[in-house]
């Protein structure tokens, strides 16, 4: 069995825009994967000595990470895995060690954002699961063979209550009011605490409501965009993150105006 790192590699996948990560999706190793050995009492499926890679959503603005998630409770996570040599395990399942804090399914459609030429995926898997947190805690997300019950790999995974959100604007995030006439990208963080720690969490589920025009950004599960409208002076969001309602409110300014060259 080869033993492969222990720490995640980034897809750069390459979007550069301002303000936002060059990364739309994060990959980490597997328990199999990154050790080299099965984990105690379980038994591993010879289809895939080298474990598992698991894909998942990513943050907006951040450029590096440690795991996947964490999951907000009320939340929706897409976990995708593949075989990184080896036949693909497309028939793997999940099970997950702790029921009544994660419901996991087989996923359905495609994983992850799409190129919007082509229409098909950026980043191809052997197959997801979509994994729903219902209450806080730590569980592990076990990808087993239907048939025999024998593991590919499996990921331990994070879900906490959200605490709050943030609004903010992706291309100047210190800028907190809205240009009139303009079509901003805004970003959204999820705050959830572990004790006394801050931490951002994860809900694909996340929607975005106003007055006016708005539109998902395909390529980032947290970011909107919004065309501000002329007429109004602030408009007040609805972001409906973990089944739980947020509204924010934020002011329309006119666009500064450059100064004439001389």
């Amino acid at each position: 069995m080869t033993h492969r790192h222990l720490l995640p590699s980034l897809l750069l996948l390459v979007l550069f825009a301002l303000g936002l990560s060059a990364c739309l999706l994060a990959e980490v190793d597997g328990d199999v994967a990154a050790t080299g050995e099965g984990p105690a009492g379980e038994r591993c499926s010879p289809d895939a000595p080298d474990g598992l890679t698991f894909v998942g959503a990513y943050l907006f603005d951040s450029q590096s990470t440690l795991r996947l998630g964490p999951v907000i409770v009320g939340g929706r996570f897409d976990l995708g895995f593949r075989v990184p040599d080896g036949p693909p395990a497309s028939d793997a399942v999940a099970r997950v060690s702790d029921p009544w804090l994660v419901r996991a399914a087989p996923g359905t459609g495609t994983f992850g954002p799409v190129d919007e030429d082509t229409a098909q995926p950026i980043y191809v898997v052997d197959g997801h699961a979509t994994l729903h947190g219902l209450a806080p805690g730590r569980v592990h997300v076990r990808m087993v063979d239907p048939d025999t019950g024998e593991l590919y790999d499996r990921l331990e995974l994070e879900v906490l209550a959200i605490d709050g959100i943030r609004l903010l604007n992706v291309g100047d995030p210190e800028r907190e009011v809205l240009h009139a006439g303009e079509s901003e990208l805004l970003g959204i963080r999820l705050i959830a605490r572990n004790g006394t720690e801050e931490l951002r969490a994860i809900d694909q589920s996340l929607e975005f409501h106003a007055e006016g025009n708005v539109q998902p950004e395909l390529m980032y599960w947290d970011c909107f965009r919004y065309e501000v409208p002329t007429d109004r002076d602030s408009i007040t969001f609805e972001i409906v993150a973990g089944g739980q309602r947020f509204e924010r409110t934020m002011t329309i300014v006119a666009p500064p105006t450059s100064e004439p060259t001389r």
